[in-house]
Order: structure tokens, then C-alpha cells, then sequence
């Protein structure tokens, strides 16, 4: 028998998965410096798009030893690859020469910052798993969460209710506002709807299907049963086809990957079903590579011309190249950031400053007018979008609907340089494994770190604040204002019912 002083010595034993997934994480990350080393020596560009290739791998093994955890992390590095490292890849294995067009120095940014990007993400939630020690406490919230929410004094029921009145309502108008679009695109090209469309409801109706997200959210939080979750989140789902048929993809990509992940963390906390199972599984694998193959289509039927080839392969292949543009995004923004139309302004937090300064209650305040709301010399020259800043200087076509998109990569480093980039990147990481953990706290927690969800995995060609833009915004707090008053009353109703009826049976 060991005595305590030979037992605090004895070898502490790691799990065999927990060694393999270091060993390729370092081995991963010394190719990385090797190829590094090789494209600065060469100047061969494609060494560094192996060099990224290879930071993402080593990403995803992290992920992948504790998939439980880290699966937001893993999704934020795929969509992150997928629009900025795929486009590359795949010429490389084509041969195709895809730097022909851009200065050295632009090109090597675009890589550079996304490898440095990548690399602070990964050190990011590192530093959190190394610096976080939860308390016993929280040890314990490994069982699922109480039906009541402490932190709340309406009962979870009550939030679900008055969530679900709210979610069904602002989903009728923002139907409404969809079909708007469709009306207008009826005997138009994809161009014209960032062109001409202005909408024709009023701005009341506009205002109500703005708060379809919270009022989702809000009732997602509440953690309601899973068939009445799946009706919520098929509607969801569905609301997305509109945009999709006028050729506006992202929004149904987004929908189903927040679905995908609010399933996960379900399972996460434990939910007495299981809300990713064999069925759900099987059905999304076999239901994926046909998504894949309608979305390639649709970058052909947008633009009014046949797809290049019907080989299946090929077009999944297309898909994720179409994707990866945001690459060129960087290449031709970092060459345009020195002549930007207008005066210097923040971009990070563009959003957030246009909502101020141009929203209902800025123009009332500051005596400021609206933005335009197409594209237009106006928009790129006042506004604080740096998507339709580079846009407007950098495309040709910007007038005529076109645009380049952004990226959280450009807006950071345009404001803040490379210390923005890595800043930006290590918070990130740390947010993106902090969440998990979060999920587990009361009902607003939850409702925020769900709506964090909904927009930013989109970043990576967006705007860099605006996942959480909406925190400004008096539309979300309406409608947790409404929730917590809807449940506080349904409670009272309830208490009063549940003490007329003690008091009959006594009587």
C-alpha cells in the first residue's frame, strides 16, 4: 500500500487519443514552419497555401480531441477555410497559376493574415483551456439544466410560451417581407435586387420581422421539447428559401448550420433525448451532397447561364471554389486601402457606428439623413461599410450591383494593423470555447450566446462586429422586455389558478 507522500509522485496517466492528437498537432505545425521557410526562400506562393493548409489541419485535430467542447471552434476553422484557404487549394491541384493579377505584396498578405489569423485562434483557446479552471461547482453542471431557471422569476414554461407567441408572430410578418422581394425580383435579374429594390410594406412591418431572430432565440433558450424545437427550426429553415430563390445563398447556409449546431448543444447539456442520433445523422449525410449540388447550380442560374459541367463531382468541387472569393477579397482590398473614397473611417465597428449615426433616433439627434440603401457612391463614401468602400473602389461593376464582399481579416487590419488582427483572433478563440460553457448558465445567457451563433461563423466574409451589432439595437431588447413580461404574467395567472382551485377542493 502506497503511502500519500509515494502516491502524489506516482506518473500521472494520459489517455493514448490525448497523445496522438499532440503528436500530430506539433508535427502538423512543424510543416507548417517548413513550408513557411520554403515559400520565403522561394517565393513560390504555393508553399504558403500548404503552410495554411497545414494550420487548419492541425486546427481541426485540436477540435476533434474534444469535439464535445470545441465543436464551434471546429466550425468557425471550416467555414474560415472554406472562404478563405479553399479557392487557392484547388487551383494549385488544377494548376492553374491564380496569383497572375495581383502585387506581390497583396497576395502575400492574404496569406500571411489569414495563417496569422488561424494561428491566434488555435493559441486563443489554448490559452483558455490552460488558464480556466472551473470550480468544483461547475463540475457539477454536467447534468442537465433545471426545468426552472433560478436566474429568472417566470417559469421556463411561461418564457417558452410567451417566446413562441412572439417567434410565430414576428415569423408571419417576416414572411411577409420575403415574399415582398420575390414580388419585386418577378421578371428581374439576380443585379437588380441590390440595384433597384426598395421595399413596399411599411417600415412597421419591416421593424417586426427585424425581431424574428431574438424572438427564435429566446424561445431556443428556454430549451423546449425537441418536436416543437424542430417545428420552430423548420420554419426557420424554410424562411431562407425566398432569398434562395432570388440567388441569395448565405442566409440558408447559415440557418441550416445554426440548427445543426443548437442540436449539438442540446445533446451537450444532456436533454434526456438525443437530438443528433443515427436518424438525424444519416439523414443530413445523405441530404448533403444534393444541398451541395442545388447551391452550385444556383451560382449559374443567378447569373442567367448553364453550369460548366453536370459531373457531380464537379460541381461540389465549384461549390467550395465560389466560396473561397473572399480570398480575393483581402488580395484587393489590401491594395485598395490606401485610396478609399471618402474620409478615414472605423470599419471594425461599422455597423454599430451607421446604427448611431444614421438609425431613427441618430437622424433625430445628430440631424443626420438615411444611407441609401443600393449600391452607390453615397453608401461607399459615408457609410462605414468597408464592404462597399473597397467595392467601390476596387470592382467596376460596383454601380451595377456587384460587390466584393468583406472580411473580419480587412476590417481589423485596416483600423488596427496586424496587432488587430492577432487581438481580434486570440479573443475569439477564447469566446468561441467560453460559449460552450456559457450555454450552460440562465436563460438570457443562453439567448445571447445563440444569437452570437446565428451570425458569426459568416465573418470570414463580413463584417467583423456585426454578430453582435444587435446588442445596440432597441428590437432585441423589446423583445426580452416582452419575454420576461409575457412570463412574469403567465406565472401570475398560473399561481392564481393553481389557488382558486386549492381553494374550491378545501371548500
Amino acid at each position: 500500500m502506497f503511502s500519500m507522500k509515494e502516491e502524489s509522485i506516482l506518473p500521472i496517466r494520459v489517455p493514448l487519443r490525448v497523445i496522438i492528437s499532440f503528436s500530430l498537432q506539433i508535427m502538423l505545425l512543424a510543416c507548417a514552419v517548413t513550408l513557411h521557410i520554403s515559400g520565403s526562400i522561394t517565393e513560390v506562393y504555393n508553399w504558403y497555401v500548404f503552410r495554411n493548409f497545414c494550420i487548419f489541419l492541425c486546427a481541426v485535430v485540436f477540435c476533434a480531441s474534444d469535439l464535445r467542447k470545441r465543436i464551434l471552434l471546429l466550425a468557425f476553422f471550416c467555414t474560415s477555410f472554406i472562404f478563405l484557404g479553399c479557392r487557392t487549394l484547388i487551383d494549385f491541384f488544377r494548376g492553374e497559376q491564380w496569383w497572375i493579377g495581383f502585387q506581390p505584396q497583396d497576395i502575400l498578405f492574404a496569406l500571411n493574415s489569414v495563417a496569422l489569423s488561424m494561428l491566434m485562434l488555435y493559441a486563443g483557446a489554448i490559452l483558455y483551456i490552460c488558464t480556466v479552471k472551473p470550480k468544483r461547482a461547475a463540475d457539477k453542471s454536467l447534468a442537465a439544466p433545471k426545468t426552472t431557471d433560478a436566474q429568472n422569476a417566470c417559469s421556463t414554461a411561461s418564457l417558452q410560451i410567451t417566446a413562441l407567441c412572439l417567434y410565430i408572430i414576428c415569423m408571419a410578418f417576416y414572411l411577409y417581407c420575403e415574399f415582398d422581394k420575390l414580388a419585386f425580383m418577378h421578371g428581374r435579374i439576380y443585379m437588380d435586387y441590390f440595384i433597384l429594390y426598395t421595399p413596399s410594406y411599411p417600415a412597421l412591418f419591416g421593424s417586426i420581422s427585424y425581431c424574428m431572430p431574438f424572438a427564435l432565440c429566446a424561445f431556443l433558450a428556454a430549451l423546449p421539447k425537441k418536436k416543437l424545437a424542430f417545428a420552430a427550426l423548420t420554419v426557420y429553415l424554410l424562411s431562407a428559401v425566398p432569398q434562395l430563390i432570388i440567388g441569395i445563398r448565405n442566409p440558408f447556409i447559415l440557418n441550416a448550420l445554426f440548427i445543426f449546431l443548437y442540436c449539438f448543444i442540446r445533446d451537450y447539456l444532456g436533454d434526456t433525448k438525443r437530438w443528433l442520433g443515427r436518424w438525424e445523422i444519416c439523414a443530413t449525410a445523405a441530404l448533403l451532397p444534393f444541398a451541395c449540388i442545388g447551391l452550385s447550380v444556383l451560382n449559374y442560374t443567378r447569373e442567367g447561364i448553364s453550369p460548366e459541367s453536370s459531373n457531380v463531382f464537379s460541381l461540389i468541387i465549384d461549390l467550395f471554389y465560389r466560396q473561397g472569393a473572399s480570398f480575393w477579397t483581402l488580395c484587393v482590398g489590401h491594395a485598395v486601402l490606401p485610396i478609399l473614397p471618402g474620409v478615414k473611417r472605423n470599419f471594425t465597428f461599422g455597423s454599430m457606428i451607421d446604427y448611431i449615426l444614421y438609425g431613427r433616433i441618430g437622424r433625430m439627434l445628430f440631424g443626420t439623413t438615411a444611407l441609401p440603401s443600393g449600391n452607390s457612391a453615397e453608401l461607399a463614401t459615408r457609410s462605414h461599410s468597408l464592404s462597399h468602400a473597397i467595392s467601390f473602389a476596387g470592382h467596376t461593376g460596383y454601380l451595377e450591383g456587384h460587390g466584393l464582399g468583406s472580411s473580419y481579416i480587412l476590417e481589423v487590419f485596416s483600423d488596427y494593423g496586424y496587432a488587430g488582427i492577432i487581438i481580434f483572433s486570440l479573443l475569439l478563440g477564447v469566446f468561441l470555447l467560453y460559449c460552450m460553457d456559457a450555454v450552460r448558465k440562465g436563460w438570457f445567457t443562453r439567448t445571447l450566446i445563440l444569437l452570437f451563433l446565428g451570425n458569426l461563423f459568416f465573418i470570414p466574409r463580413g463584417g467583423a462586429t456585426e454578430w453582435f451589432s444587435f446588442l445596440i439595437h432597441i428590437h432585441f431588447w423589446l423583445v426580452i422586455f416582452a419575454c420576461q413580461l409575457g412570463g412574469r404574467v403567465l406565472s401570475w395567472i398560473k399561481i392564481r389558478l393553481q389557488s382558486n382551485g386549492q381553494q374550491k377542493k378545501r371548500s
